[in-house]
């Protein structure tokens, strides 16, 4: 695995994945938010219901609706905060099971400010590089946060993506499909195949963006930040006979086509 610094790749565009490429989290970061998630979804179905709403109810809606997106061969990931709220007030039998803009927006929010996410060190100068050579960048995320959310928080930690932030929840599709990819060539104004795609993960990032005919970069560089299950489960889903995939442990300097290097 070549370290970053001495791989130069060749491109239009890049998009990068968000989870352990520019964030990581610690495993009770993600219990915080799960927690303040429920907090937000029992006050919006008490809303809708007209009474009050406990959070195990929630906790036994909220698996209901994950076997029912599974049977729809979708995830929760995919659903915009407001339709994941209209779901389960209609699966709690409220009257009135559409919710209201703010509590959608709490929703999306839940727990960022309570728990922030930690930065890739890295990842301010590997994006303020690209920005400086005039090479657009977007983030590409499976996130049941919406795309706002997460451009506020990146451009708060001064991170700043030039074309801002696709989610999974925005799209209605996810990593690995190509088709999340060619959104983001599309956003970025660029063909598939003149963007280069930054992640951690083989089958998502790697797979995906090799199949929308894409550069896939493989970042390691937050190996050491993953839970020891995720560990076991990168390791064992990444192909280590396939040389044809650009693998670093730093951010690799980027040029345009007949351009100078980052």
């Amino acid at each position: 695995m070549r370290d970053g610094a001495s791989t130069r790749i060749v491109a239009t565009g890049v998009s990068v994945d968000l989870w352990y490429t520019l964030l990581w989290f610690r495993p009770d970061d993600r219990a915080r938010w799960r927690a303040e998630r429920a907090r937000v979804i029992a006050e919006a179905l008490g809303a809708a219901r007209g009474r009050t709403t406990s959070v195990r109810t929630v906790e036994r809606l909220v698996r209901a609706e994950v076997r029912q997106l599974l049977a729809e061969r979708s995830k929760l990931s995919r659903l915009d905060p407001a339709e994941l709220l209209r779901r389960l007030a209609r699966r709690a039998g409220a009257p009135s099971p559409e919710a209201t803009a703010a509590h959608a927006e709490a929703l999306s929010e839940a727990g960022l400010r309570e728990r922030p996410p930690r930065v890739n060190p890295d990842a301010r100068r590997f994006l303020a590089g690209l920005r400086r050579r005039g090479i657009p960048v977007i983030v590409l995320t499976n996130s049941a946060r919406r795309s706002s959310t997460w451009d506020a928080f990146l451009r708060h930690e001064g991170l700043s993506p030039s074309a801002g932030v696709l989610t999974s929840s925005e799209l209605g599709i996810g990593k690995p499909d190509p088709r999340a990819f060619r959104a983001a060539a599309r956003r970025l104004g660029i063909a598939p195949g003149r963007l280069a795609h930054i992640g951690d993960c083989w089958h998502a990032d790697v797979e995906g963006a090799r199949r929308a005919g894409a550069l896939p970069v493989w970042y390691r560089g937050l190996f050491a930040r993953y839970p020891d299950a995720g560990q076991a489960e990168f390791e064992r889903t990444a192909d280590d006979r396939d040389r044809s995939v650009v693998r670093v442990a730093k951010f690799p300097a980027v040029r345009r086509p007949g351009g100078g290097s980052e």
